[in-house]
């Protein structure tokens, strides 16, 4: 990456300026103090109620840590082509082999910039991206994945998937009557089995079978269990699906209504399941108490997340000059977990009195700073330090309903502020950074541009039109892709244009 290269045309216009603040920031005046104590803590979250993963158990004991390694590792494939098999889900680290400069490379594309000066004579100190990604639901296995039938009020929504599992076993699979009252319950599932006439519901027992799997291996199925990596990048990838839509099956068959939740599901399912190339930042640690020193800092090799450095140039880069989203994943906060990036806000301290101010007022060079309790770690090539401070909104969850017309998610928004400090070479390019938290974002990841979500085999199929019946090969087909849990983009493509 040259590091001469400048940027000079990025797609929405920013406001100007940084943040004034009359005094320090409390975070910082504590910080100064007690790095060691300030440094773990969990960064304060304003904003929407967030679904709770995690049981207090987990949470005490740490073991959320161990449990989303876990989960990237059975979730995550990178290493396919698009529409091809996966068959190497736990090698998604794989390309970092090629080194910081290759990550970002793939992360932010090519001509990023790293001078800070040109960053900030750019006006990204703050930027949002282009449209708002939609909230949707986790659809956790307990509840029986999208086999849960969300709008039947006697759907118990237990804690307990054996619960809602012998619910579903005692009433989901009667022969159903066409009455749309009763077919507006259904789950998305059984709303997309019915679609295809399939009357052994293949998608709907494949979602339920995930959890009979955990009950028969572990007993239990645990709540955070979910699909919220298909929802994060389905949120900024897929328009919005906003309107309900009723669907004519014909006169033996009845009328289907699919609300918003019902597609969000569906769609949400087909990016949790299908092949996709993915593009990361940071690394993943599953140890649940990672080595520190005496500021706070971890110092273990197998735990070093996303540097500073990246986490900047990708909000300035994405969100701000591009008006893109990514997906943020936090380790050591438990209750983040995939969202989606909705906007940002930068202002600059100085590093020995934490002032805020300009970047000129906040930038000093490093030799001088005697007092700095990162000085070990930093670059040889450091020659300058700066504060961040980074205060960054995301989307977060909503659990599903029925309504005939859904909302914008600014309602769903969760505001939340990470502080660190850039180091700068002699020509004030980001070289890397410390942050003044451990709970700050360990993982970025989002669609490689470009990559395209298909089934394989798919393309063989015949086309559907939107109108009844289905071509009977793609019917085939789209049940035999049911059992893997993975809805058809052929269907769902067409289902958007009705919603639409």
């Amino acid at each position: 990456m040259n590091s001469k290269k400048r940027f000079f045309i990025f797609t929405i216009v920013l406001v100007s300026g940084v943040f004034s603040f009359a005094e320090v920031p409390d975070f910082l005046k504590r910080w100064k103090m007690n790095p060691g104590i300030v440094s773990q803590e969990i960064p304060f979250k304003r904003g929407a109620p967030r679904i709770q993963l995690f049981d207090e158990q987990t949470k005490d004991q740490k073991e959320f840590v161990m449990i989303k390694d876990l989960g990237r590792k059975e979730n995550f494939c990178t290493m396919s082509s698009p529409g091809d098999p996966c068959f190497n889900k736990n090698e998604f680290f794989l390309f970092e082999a090629g080194g910081k400069g290759s990550r970002l490379k793939r992360f932010l594309g090519e001509g990023y910039e790293v001078n800070l000066w040109t960053l900030d004579a750019l006006s990204l100190h703050q930027g949002q991206v282009s449209e708002v990604p939609w909230s949707g639901y986790y659809w956790p296995i307990y509840e029986g994945g999208i086999g849960n039938r969300y709008g039947d009020p006697q759907f118990p929504r237990s804690s307990s998937f054996k619960k809602n599992l012998n619910y579903y076993e005692k009433n989901y699979l009667k022969p159903l009557q066409p009455e749309k009252e009763i077919l507006s319950r259904l789950s998305p599932a059984e709303k997309y089995d019915y679609l295809l006439n399939d009357d052994q519901w293949t998608l709907t027992q494949a979602a339920w079978s995930h959890g009979k799997y955990y009950l028969n291996a572990y007993g239990k199925v645990e709540t955070w269990m979910g699909i919220c990596h298909g929802w994060a990048p389905a949120a900024f990838m897929v328009p919005e699906p906003k309107k309900a839509f009723t669907l004519s099956l014909g006169a033996q068959r009845g009328e289907l209504t699919l609300y918003p939740h019902d597609v969000k599901a569906l769609i949400s399912q087909l990016w949790a399941e299908a092949p996709m190339s993915y593009a990361f930042l940071g690394g993943r640690c599953n140890d649940k108490n990672p080595s520190m020193d005496e500021s706070g800092r971890i110092t273990s090799s197998a735990c070093f997340d996303v540097n500073p450095m990246e986490w900047h140039l990708a909000l300035t880069h994405l969100v701000g000059r591009n008006g893109q989203s990514f997906v943020l994943d936090a380790t050591y906060d438990y209750e983040v977990w995939n969202q989606p990036i909705y906007s940002y806000k930068l202002s600059y301290f100085h590093p020995v009195s934490h002032q805020v101010g300009s970047l000129k007022e906040s930038v000093i060079s490093s030799s001088g700073y005697s007092q700095d309790i990162f000085k070990k770690y930093r670059s040889s090539e450091a020659k300058y330090l700066v504060g961040v401070i980074s205060e960054i909104q995301y989307v977060t969850e909503e659990f599903p309903y029925q309504s005939e017309l859904d909302h914008s998610a600014l309602h769903r928004l969760v505001t939340v502020t990470y502080y660190y400090d850039l180091e700068l070479n002699g020509n004030y390019d980001i070289i890397g950074g410390e942050w003044y938290q451990k709970a700050h974002p360990d993982m970025l990841w989002k669609p490689d541009r470009g990559a395209v979500l298909e089934i394989y085999g798919e393309n063989h199929t015949s086309d559907w039109n939107g109108f009844f019946p289905i071509p009977q090969d793609l019917v085939q087909f789209a049940i035999q892709e049911s059992s893997n849990k993975t809805p058809l983009t052929k269907i769902l493509n067409e289902l958007m244009k009705k919603n639409r």
